[in-house]
Formats: structure tokens, sequence, C-alpha cells
């Protein structure tokens, strides 16, 4: 994996990731959000501009853990947003209330943070009146993986939306998309009103 510093524009603050060698990343904001005084939970969903156009009248919206997945998502036709503070922000403002009325389905990292994060959006979107929630991990976990069993691993640790489509489409680059339209119609519902 090479270097590679990627910059995300939320107009006065870009959210910065940078990927090393070792696949390890850092990210941070610029100027740093404290400076602009503004909190995590005031920054909008990345993509949140995408609900208002036409294109995606009636589709789901694809929730998921960062931007980099949001826009491969998008990439491959799909209405995908993320929150701009990760697995661990817990506090999300009203980023969450365009989602009101809409189908929104939440797609986890594959490790606990990221199934945690999805919980909590779930509660919040509830509250919001969103009008259904599914559920659809990417990648399978051995039972007792998220509750922290001695032995129980994922089957692929800290993969995401973006290592699915990508291996999706090396095996069919024609079926990814599909692939990835099924499993949000067979998902789980976990919410309707």
């Amino acid at each position: 994996m090479s270097n590679g510093r990627i910059e995300y524009d939320y107009g006065p603050t870009k959210h910065v990731r940078v990927t090393n060698p070792d696949g390890s990343k850092r990210m941070w904001w610029e100027p740093r959000l404290s400076d602009l005084g503004i909190k995590i939970s005031d920054v909008p969903l990345w993509n949140g501009d995408l609900l208002r156009e036409s294109r995606f009248d009636g589709e789901p919206v694809l929730l998921v853990e960062g931007e980099k997945d949001a826009n491969r998502g998008v990439m491959f036709g799909f209405l995908v947003v993320s929150l701009p503070g990760g697995a661990s922000q817990r506090d999300f403002g009203k980023a969450l209330d365009p989602l009101k009325g809409r189908d929104v389905v939440l797609i986890p990292d594959a490790d606990r943070p990221g199934y945690e994060l999805m919980i909590s959006i779930a509660h919040h979107l509830k509250k919001v009146g969103a009008r259904s929630i599914r559920w659809l991990p990417v990648y399978d976990m051995e039972p007792g993986y998220l509750d922290g069993e001695p032995g129980a691993e994922a089957v692929h640790p800290d993969h995401d939306l973006s290592d699915l489509l990508d291996e999706s489409a090396d095996a069919d680059p024609s079926g990814a998309r599909e692939l990835i339209k099924s499993r949000i119609e067979t998902a789980q519902v976990v919410w309707r009103t």
C-alpha cells in the first residue's frame, strides 16, 4: 500500500486522511474544528447534497463509516453518505435530520467500533423519523466477535464497503453493483414506521 493523502472538503475545513505504506492511517481537520468554533456534531453528512438530486429519488440511502466508502459507493451508482467523525462519533447534532422519511441502509465496517457506531446511528434515526432502517454487514463475523469473546474473530477484520466493491469488481466488474443491490434488497429490516 502506498502513501496517500486525501482531503475531503467540508467548506470552512477539510478532513485530511493519510494512508501509510503499512496500511495504517492518520486523520485530522485543517483547520481544526475547535479553531473554527465548530463541533463534530455541527458538520453535515458527507455527500448530503446528493439527497436533493432527482437521480436518487426513491433510492435507499446507504450510510457508511467514512468519506472514502461513501465516494466509492457513489462511483457504483448508489446514494451513499457518511458522518464526518468516524467510528467514535456519538453526538450527531442535526446531521442525520435530512434522513427523515428516507429508507436508510446501515453498512458498518467489519469491526466492533463500526458496529457500535451504526447501533448508535440506528437509535438516532428512529428519533429523526427515518422511514425504515436496514442492517447490511459487508462481511460475516464469527459468533461472539462483537461481544468480545476470546478467539472469536471477524472473517475479514476492518473491511468495509470499498473492500467489498473492489473484490466484487475484480471478480466480475459488471456484477459488483448487482451484488450490492441484491444484498440491500435482502438486508435485515431493523426498523420501519
